[in-house]
């Protein structure tokens, strides 16, 4: 059995539970990455989706321990 990591979204109005598998969390995290202008960089952001062209991988980035983007 795989570990789960449980999410809500909304679509149309609609809240939808998901349960996502670690490797579904990375592809969607990659994928916000390039097509960062379909992420709203406010507050609510994880991450900022600007600063994506580092030398530092994508969880040190993630996480706030980038060398590019502190």
């Amino acid at each position: 059995m795989s570990d789960y990591h449980h999410t809500k979204i909304t679509v149309d109005n609609v809240p939808v539970d998901l349960l996502l598998t670690e490797d579904e969390v990375k592809d969607a995290a990659e994928r916000a990455i390039v097509e960062a202008e379909h992420v709203p960089s406010n507050a609510n952001s994880a991450w900022p989706v600007e600063c994506r062209n580092t030398k530092c991988g994508l969880l040190k980035w993630i996480m706030g321990k980038c060398c590019d983007c502190r």
